[in-house]
């Protein structure tokens, strides 16, 4: 028995073989769309509703564990209901470590808020 997608059972997974990423290169995270029964959702299992759309926000970590939120990151985000996943394509530019948090409106998946760590970039002469 398949149900609609739920939030909570969702799945996150970084799709970068090197962590930590560089700083202003592409952190991946697909999240596996699941309903409440630990099953894949997707276009050929879907069910009558809407898949969940996810938001991604980003949380700079301090020295002391207190968190701010930043905005000057990009994103990019792609929904694949062919294999039931939805992929975040993150940059930041500032090196430091992070806190991924990916909800929908009301509620976060399973495994958020993630863990980033970004490292100085290699030095470009001009």
């Amino acid at each position: 028995l398949l149900g609609p997608v739920s939030t909570q059972a969702c799945i996150p997974q970084w799709q970068n073989v090197n962590l930590p990423v560089q700083a202003g290169k592409n952190a991946t995270l697909r999240v596996w769309l699941m309903d409440s029964f630990g099953n894949n959702v997707s276009r050929h299992t879907f069910s009558r509703e809407d898949p969940a759309i996810f938001a991604v926000h980003v949380m700079s970590v301090g020295s002391f564990g207190n968190t701010s939120t930043i905005k000057s990151f990009e994103l990019v985000s792609k929904l694949n209901m062919a294999d039931g996943y939805q992929e975040f394509y993150l940059s930041i530019k500032k090196v430091g470590q992070y806190k991924i948090y990916v909800n929908d409106k009301n509620t976060s998946i399973s495994g958020s808020p993630a863990s980033l760590e970004v490292i100085p970039g290699e030095f470009m002469y001009l």
